[in-house]
């Protein structure tokens, strides 16, 4: 499990913007996975480590107004500049849509239920 650190009383969030999250930012991860055919991305970027991907899966549930939420944090270790880090909404995020003997390393937001 990974629990992300982001917090909105970030200087990022402005003072009209003073709202509370909702979403448990507790995240499963796994490795040598496949991305689901399901997967939405919604932003993608460059990071140095697959914690960092999580956190801007978190982030982005954070900082986006809450109309979309990221459950779902794609890394792969061996691409290079300018993205090796998709975050994005797999709809139906469960462990059992994730194939194995991938080369990814995969997160999912934990659900609430």
């Amino acid at each position: 499990l990974f629990v992300s650190a982001i917090s909105n009383s970030s200087s990022l969030t402005s003072s009209a913007d003073n709202r509370t999250s909702t979403v448990d930012l507790t995240f499963t991860r796994y490795c040598d996975a496949n991305t689901p055919a399901t997967f939405k991305p919604l932003t993608s970027g460059f990071v140095y480590t697959f914690d960092d991907c999580i956190e801007m899966c978190a982030a982005y549930n954070v900082y986006s107004g809450g109309s979309t939420t990221c459950d779902m944090a794609v890394y792969d270790v061996k691409e290079s500049r300018p993205v090796n880090c998709i975050v994005g909404s797999a709809q139906t995020a469960a462990a059992e849509n994730i194939g194995i003997d991938g080369s990814l390393a995969i997160a999912l937001l934990k659900s609430s239920a």
